[in-house]
């Protein structure tokens, strides 16, 4: 199969769009990968079947989406969940506060929290004999439980 350098560029960006749609978070990355590794396969000798040479590399890529998506994703901290480390005092209240929202939670909560949060999701389950996926809805929870004693419950009724 030979694709000119012209294709091959061309191939890149139809790559790249196709993992920007999926909202991958390093879709050029992610294009340049799927094109290595596709040449490295038809290097190794693997035939390819496809009509369109480009539809081989897309379902390479499409592998590499499912891969991407099956990994765990950090969760991105914004501008409000941050103190601002300029301020000495605001960052030492900010620690102090935090600390007295982890200390009202149960102690099986607050440790789930602080194993989730330093070990990461997969070893935390393991840990507590449950899903991943279990594992975040608790943690979850358990965020609502602190985010709701710093603001104070919301008033459904207004």
């Amino acid at each position: 199969m030979g694709l000119t350098d012209g294709e091959f560029q061309t191939l890149r960006v139809k790559l790249c769009r196709f993992f920007e749609w999926n909202r991958c978070r390093s879709p050029e990355d992610l294009a340049q990968d799927a094109i290595l590794r596709g040449l490295k396969r038809m290097a190794e000798g693997q035939e390819n079947y496809a009509e369109n040479p480009q539809s081989y590399f897309f379902g390479i890529a499409r592998n590499i989406l499912r891969e991407e998506r099956k990994k765990p994703q950090m969760e991105v901290a914004t501008e409000e969940d941050c103190p601002d480390r300029s301020d000495q005092s605001g960052a030492l209240q900010w620690r102090i506060l935090l600390r007295e929202c982890l200390e009202q939670l149960d102690h099986r909560d607050r440790d789930l929290l602080v194993s989730y949060t330093l070990d990461g999701a997969e070893k935390a389950a393991r840990a507590c004999g449950i899903t991943q996926n279990a594992l975040r809805i608790r943690v979850s929870r358990i965020r609502r439980k602190i985010g709701e004693s710093l603001r104070g419950p919301a008033d459904s009724y207004e």
